[in-house]
């Protein structure tokens, strides 16, 4: 199995070099690629369902810039230094940076607040 980095995987043992390590860093770019890829669709699915008043908040643009984080970096590009600047075997230093994304983002959200107004037809 090991010919195919798809099915060489072993969760005993994981390395920057299987299926799942693959999606993180710069040593496989087709991999961390399709990674960057998956988190904008499931952002812009997010979105959507927030924007049909489910969300408490108004969405973050992904071109927003972060401004609580060091130079200020878009949500895109700090999403994209979340994949691609520390290895799998670095998830200590991806939880640290997400921690900072996370009161970032938290200090500029803006809270929803809906406006209903009753309709009354004749």
């Amino acid at each position: 199995m090991s010919g195919i980095p798809e099915c060489d995987y072993h969760p005993e043992h994981p390395t920057n070099d299987d299926a799942h390590g693959r999606e993180f860093g710069t040593a496989y770019l087709t991999d961390s690629l399709r990674t960057d890829a998956a988190i904008v669709h499931v952002y812009s699915e997010l979105v959507a369902r927030s924007l049909l008043r489910e969300g408490r908040a108004y969405p973050i643009g992904l071109d927003t810039p972060l401004t609580g984080l060091t130079g200020s970096p878009t949500l895109r590009q700090a999403l994209y230094a979340f994949v691609h600047s520390w290895p799998y075997d670095q998830p200590s230093e991806r939880r640290s940076y997400v921690d900072q994304m996370v009161k970032a983002v938290l200090a500029q959200s803006l809270p929803r607040r809906d406006l209903y107004v009753p309709y009354v037809a004749r």
